[in-house]
């Protein structure tokens, strides 16, 4: 799927901005033009996109309650927006994340100067770290912490679900769905289960910890806790629990990706990463760090940052489906 997004960018000059492909039973549209996106999936999403709909993943993994695998038509869509917003663009919000941020930027820096060879594992730790305590209010003390090793299997168990053309059942949902596990070509039912079995404590362990510690009294409120105190019922139990699920989701692996891009990009073009370091020292000096503060003055680096998003983005296929 790697270079799926570079023949896409070739079919436009060919075949024009909207093209419908059809692949056995199932029919993508490709939209390769700004104006395309934004009239079809943005002004008139409501008519036009929904999420895919993928058996084997989210009907037999049971996922299709994620945040990101959810019907927009499904009642909890809305309310999954409402906590995510109160999670994300609240003030209060804002401020602890970018106190976290700093705080486990020098945590970073450290991991960096003693162990530059484990770059990747040091800026998967800085990411679950940021966002687990947001989360959860889970302290992250090491490399091996539980959660963001359980997360990091979890994100290459969900690259192997969803990897196009894996199971047939996705293709031919319609009869192979119903084929029973002990009969041939139902084994896909088996590995289902074993595919939940490995997911599952990524959504249930952290939830369950914070309500111990909620029962304990000794937390720190983080957004899991709050939630829950507003939300008493046993659906607004599990409404909370995929919101928080989606928080980490959305955050961990790709900081790790746009990270990684960072460093591959300093390492690429040295006279880029000069230029950068000389602005540093020039706003701030040698004597201290960067803040979240002094962003405003460091034009250039945040132009390169911006740049790096630009040429290695995090996800260069985005993919939704279309009613037809």
């Amino acid at each position: 799927m790697g270079r799926v997004y570079e023949v896409n960018m070739k079919w436009p000059e060919k075949y024009g901005p909207v093209l419908h492909v059809r692949v056995f039973t199932r029919r993508i549209i490709v939209l390769n033009s700004s104006k395309s996106v934004i009239g079809l999936s943005e002004s008139r999403s409501n008519i036009y996109s929904d999420r895919p709909v993928v058996w084997m993943y989210k009907e037999l993994v049971r996922r299709k309650l994620a945040v990101f695998n959810i019907s927009s038509a499904h009642p909890w869509f809305r309310k999954y927006q409402t906590l995510l917003k109160s999670a994300l663009y609240k003030p209060d919000m804002q401020e602890r994340y970018q106190e976290l941020q700093e705080r486990y930027s020098v945590v970073l820096l450290d991991l960096l100067r003693c162990e530059p060879e484990k770059f990747i594992d040091h800026a998967r730790r800085n990411a679950g770290s940021n966002i687990l305590k947001l989360a959860y209010g889970w302290q992250v003390k090491d490399e091996n912490d539980y959660l963001v090793t359980l997360m990091k299997e979890s994100i290459a168990v969900q690259e192997e679900l969803i990897a196009p053309g894996k199971w047939l059942v996705d293709t031919f949902p319609t009869w192979i769905r119903f084929i029973p596990s002990w009969f041939p070509g139902g084994g896909f039912h088996i590995k289902a289960e074993k595919y939940r079995e490995k997911l599952t404590p990524i959504d249930r362990f952290p939830h369950a910890w914070v309500k111990e510690q909620m029962a304990s009294g000794n937390y720190i409120p983080p957004f899991t806790s709050m939630q829950l105190q507003e939300n008493l019922s046993e659906e607004g139990d599990d409404i909370v629990l995929w919101t928080a699920v989606a928080l980490y989701a959305g955050g961990a692996d790709t900081t790790v990706s746009a990270t990684t891009s960072f460093f591959l990009v300093m390492t690429l073009y040295p006279e880029v990463q000069k230029r950068a370091q000389d602005e540093l020292d020039q706003v701030m000096g040698q004597d201290r760090l960067p803040h979240i503060k002094d962003r405003k003055q460091l034009i250039y680096v945040q132009a390169l940052l911006k740049e790096i998003m630009h040429w290695a983005p995090v996800v260069p296929l985005g993919m939704c489906g279309f009613v037809f």
